[in-house]
């Protein structure tokens, strides 16, 4: 069983995976960057990505803030429900709160010697947001 996270945006997408690092005792995951993808290309990804590998759930993130009716919450909240009806038999569909996602990813590329230039590239960024709201659902599993 495994999870993909994401971090939706309407430009891009970015997608993590789970990696089961221990199933002798207790069921350990660790969340791993993996790509990203434009909004339009995410349910053919689920569905290729799940067709290879068993997927327990969708981890997404969840803007808190709702400046406005037209906010980009409403975005997010508007593909999750998109989510939960293409996939409502087949996978559970998570939501967690994604508040300074990308600003902990840009600090993690900071702290992992990236260049400049690689912790400048959005995709980069998104990539790292998606692998730490999964990583914070994941950590509350345990």
């Amino acid at each position: 069983m495994g999870f993909i996270g994401i971090d939706y945006g309407l430009k891009r997408v970015g997608i993590s995976t789970s990696i089961l690092i221990d199933d002798l005792k207790d069921k350990i995951y660790i969340a791993k960057p993996l790509c990203t993808i434009s909004p339009q290309e995410v349910i053919n990804f689920i569905d290729n990505y799940s067709s290879n590998k068993k997927l327990e759930a969708i981890i997404i993130g969840v803007p808190c803030l709702q400046a406005s009716p037209f906010s980009f919450r409403n975005h997010v909240l508007s593909f999750i429900e998109k989510l939960k009806v293409i996939y409502q038999k087949k996978l559970e569909i998570i939501e967690v709160s994604e508040r300074c996602t990308s600003k902990l990813a840009r600090i993690a590329l900071v702290d992992a010697g990236y260049s400049k230039k690689t912790r400048q590239t959005k995709s980069n960024v998104d990539m790292i947001s998606a692998a730490i709201i999964l990583q914070s659902y994941l950590d509350d599993l345990k």
